[in-house]
């Protein structure tokens, strides 16, 4: 044995760590003078600390292992879960306030009031959105619950108000229809398609869109702007047409393996109600459209596929049969007898649509919008 001097390193050793280890892995440091050995990095598999997942290629002397998924563990109230991201302690026993999911006596929503177990519901008015239809289910309207509330005509104001301030606007006769029988009136359209449909099944005509048929339900803001910016309207009608031309020529002259699901086009950027019209204008298309950048670059971007089709009557077309009607100085005609509807306030021209052969709308609309 050699004494060794003050101040001299230790001596160093070449074999392998004789100390006790936490793990069975086979020891790949050699002898230290450290207190502790550096950690084991052999990569095992471990669960996470939910015990949702078995977390792979993990170095062994990492403990707490989370796989990011929501804890999903039951809370104190037994209604609600833990939606915390996999963690190792105790999930939160604080008073749960997340809304309460039992489903309503009157309506199929949930109660919504914060969390009260142990206690029955409220009983209020369910203010959930929610989308009603008409008896033959064309029109759709989005709408408040209302169920558990009351309803008059006196108090029809609070609840216009209500709908204002979830920014919903109908009309007062619709909100009167679905208080009384749950769902909205039908609209003239409805009835016209509805005909034109029976006609078509009649006269033998397979897979004909009604759309073909019938002219849209345009909205009164579409209206309106075709009134203050035609030409804008015909320029993004035209375009719409293209771009769904351009969709259908280029599958028909290509094979099984080039064919395309879909096609884009971006809009230049432009305001609020441009947008809105594109927006509006494309469902009538079944073109889907959606807005990217903030503004004032905030343009719309559309999505043809092979849903996507040219309406039988544009809406400058459209305007343009209205305006020559409102225009003239012929007189309204006489309600047409022994039909289920009355079509006297239908300029002529949109009335014999309904009446003629289906097959020849389309022409129709070109010829009247020629002659104006």
């Amino acid at each position: 044995y050699q004494r060794r001097v003050r101040g001299t390193p230790p001596p160093k050793c070449d074999l392998p760590c004789s100390r006790e280890h936490s793990c069975p892995h086979p020891t790949d440091h050699t002898c230290h003078y450290d207190p502790t050995c550096p950690p084991c990095v052999e990569l095992v598999n471990k669960l996470c600390m939910g015990g949702h997942k078995v977390r792979y290629n993990v170095p062994c002397h990492l403990t707490d292992i989370s796989c990011g998924e929501p804890c999903k563990r039951p809370l104190p109230c037994d209604m609600h879960l833990c939606e915390r991201p996999c963690h190792k302690d105790a999930c939160d026993t604080s008073k749960c306030e997340k809304p309460c999911k039992i489903k309503r006596e009157l309506c199929e929503h949930t109660c919504a009031a914060k969390c009260h177990p142990g206690t029955e519901c409220p009983k209020t008015v369910c203010f959930a959105r929610m989308t009603v239809t008409c008896p033959c289910q064309r029109r759709k309207v989005t709408i408040l619950c209302f169920k558990g509330a009351t309803f008059s005509p006196s108090d029809s104001k609070k609840f216009m108000t209500k709908l204002r301030s979830a920014n919903l606007i109908i009309v007062h006769a619709d909100l009167a229809e679905y208080m009384k029988t749950g769902s909205v009136p039908c609209e003239e359209a409805c009835f016209v398609e509805e005909r034109n449909r029976k006609l078509a099944e009649g006269l033998g005509l397979v897979n004909v869109a009604v759309d073909n048929i019938v002219a849209p339900n345009y909205s009164d803001f579409l209206k309106e702007q075709a009134r203050s910016i035609k030409s804008f309207v015909v320029e993004i009608e035209e375009q719409l047409e293209l771009v769904i031309m351009k969709y259908k020529r280029r599958n028909e002259t290509s094979d099984s393996l080039n064919k395309v699901s879909c096609i884009y086009h971006d809009f230049k950027p432009m305001n609020k109600d441009k947008r809105r019209l594109i927006h509006e204008l494309a469902e009538h298309y079944k073109i889907t459209t959606q807005s990217f950048d903030p503004e004032p670059q905030r343009n719309v971007q559309i999505r043809v596929d092979y849903q996507s089709l040219v309406p039988g009557v544009k809406l400058s077309q459209y305007m343009l049969v209205k305006r020559s009607f409102v225009g003239s100085s012929k007189p309204v005609p006489k309600p047409v007898s022994g039909g289920s509807r009355s079509t006297a306030g239908e300029p002529p021209q949109l009335r014999s649509l309904v009446l003629e052969d289906p097959k020849k709308v389309a022409d129709s609309w070109e010829e009247m919008c020629d002659e104006e």
